[in-house]
């Protein structure tokens, strides 16, 4: 990809919720530009976006030099989304997006941190429009008979923004943490983006978009768990992970990579 002088050649994209950026400052990484979307200011926003429907992400961000803050809706989905949706036209050739701390999640990840460090700033080398950056793969549909309604709502969702019925069976890219190509973003409308991105809103809490029932709790259709209390301690109990964020999560890879086909096992 030849690099245009109007835009940047690489930019890391960090969803962070009071996590640990620090590996930012590796001697790897350091010289590359970022943007880091911090929401460990944004609990109080995320109370009056809540309860205002005139209100709007873009009205709360606030820049203060590479980071800029936002009201803590949804997760990482809606980070990456919202800095595709307000960079559309002037995106980095090589767009990383890193969940938080994930590159140094040892206990998730294959590789020690540097490798990923090396990975990423290296990435023209692999001449791809999408790379896995920490090559973790999951699956649909997820298995658990609690996670029926999810794997319903993902196949609806998959046809109402792709045009297409979801794979039966597929292997896709998870953790979130991955490069897209400019061209590879481009190749999809703006309108696209900003479809999904209305997804990741809890106020649709309200009309039930994402909810289920749930040993007599109204809760996500994700992730029904207790554990999920503890990992996101600054979400609604009842609300334990956002899911259109888990739904986004499985379909990166369709968006960006062509060949996506690769993780099908049943159409």
């Amino acid at each position: 990809m030849s690099s245009n002088k109007n835009y940047p050649s690489k930019m890391i994209v960090v969803a962070s919720y009071k996590d640990d950026i620090s590996f930012l400052d590796n001697d790897i990484l350091s010289n590359i530009p970022r943007t880091v979307y911090e929401k460990g200011k944004g609990d109080e926003l995320r109370e009056r976006i809540i309860n205002d429907e005139k209100l709007k992400m873009s009205d709360f961000a606030e820049r203060e030099g590479n980071t800029v803050h936002l009201p803590n809706i949804g997760q990482d989905g809606q980070v990456f989304l919202f800095h595709i949706v307000e960079n559309y036209d002037n995106l980095a050739d090589y767009n990383i997006f890193i969940a938080g701390d994930a590159l140094n999640d040892r206990r998730h990840r294959s590789q020690n941190p540097e490798y990923y460090y090396k990975k990423i700033a290296n990435i023209e080398l692999a001449n791809k429009p999408y790379v896995n950056i920490v090559e973790t793969t999951g699956n649909y549909p997820l298995r658990g008979d609690h996670y029926s309604a999810f794997n319903s709502r993902i196949a609806q969702k998959w046809n109402e923004l792709f045009g297409e019925k979801c794979p039966t069976k597929f292997e896709p890219a998870i953790d979130s943490t991955f490069m897209a190509s400019r061209d590879a973003i481009l190749s999809h409308p703006k309108s696209f983006y900003e479809k999904a991105l209305s997804w990741i809103d809890e106020r649709c809490y309200r009309d039930d978009h994402w909810k289920m029932e749930w040993n007599g709790e109204v809760v996500s259709v994700l992730a029904p768990a207790k554990k999920n209390v503890v990992k996101f301690p600054h979400k609604s109990p009842k609300h334990f992970e956002f899911p259109a964020c888990g739904f986004l999560e499985h379909s990166y890879q369709r968006m960006f990579d062509p060949n996506f086909s690769d993780c099908v096992i049943l159409k």
